[in-house]
This record gives C-alpha cells, sequence and structure tokens, in this order.
C-alpha cells in the first residue's frame, strides 16, 4: 500500500493512501490509480497536474486505459532504476535544482 502522512499531530499521524481505489489491498497491483486521477480523485496536487498536463496526460490516459501495458511498462522503468549507480560519500551531490549542476 503506497501512501503519504498528512498532517501529523502530536497524538499520532493521519494516513491518506495515494491509491483510493484499492488503498486496502496490499497485494493488489494494477492500473486504477490512473484511473483515479483521471476523474480528478487524486489525493495530491501532484496527482492532479500528472493527469492534466499536456506532457503527461497521455500516458495516464494510456496507463488507465490498459492495465498490461501499465504492468510492462512498470517493469521495465523497475529494471531501469536498479541500474542506476548510486553515488555516494563525495562522489556524489546533493542539488538545490534538480535540473541543474550545483
Amino acid at each position: 500500500m503506497f501512501g503519504a502522512t498528512l498532517g501529523a499531530s502530536p497524538g499520532g499521524s493521519q494516513f491518506a493512501a495515494l491509491d483510493q481505489s484499492t488503498p486496502f489491498a496490499p497485494f493488489s497491483f494494477d492500473n486504477l490509480f490512473y484511473t483515479q486521477i483521471r476523474e480528478r480523485k487524486g489525493v495530491l496536487l501532484l496527482d492532479h497536474l500528472l493527469a492534466t498536463h499536456p506532457s503527461t496526460s497521455g500516458v495516464v490516459f494510456q496507463y488507465a486505459a490498459n492495465n498490461e501495458l501499465f504492468k510492462r511498462q512498470f517493469a521495465i522503468a523497475m529494471v531501469k532504476m536498479g541500474s542506476v549507480d548510486v553515488l555516494t560519500g563525495f562522489a556524489g551531490e546533493i542539488r538545490r535544482n534538480c535540473r541543474a549542476f550545483n
């Protein structure tokens, strides 16, 4: 289950599932998140922007319409992420702006 802690309070925290369609199904892996954000039911502002921005709305539409495409592309992305070398110590840097070197 993927979620976000919203407005942590001294007595505990409030948790909001980012996937409102299958929030308590930890073994469910599907594309319903994309259907949800196309219906403007996203939890975060980023969800809304992902579904409405011209550069990403087409991908959101494709993933919402085709669960197998979403799963295939997710697997490809995970393999790519697994091949990224993590820089540690003085070999890397924390960027002040993600789009530019410090």
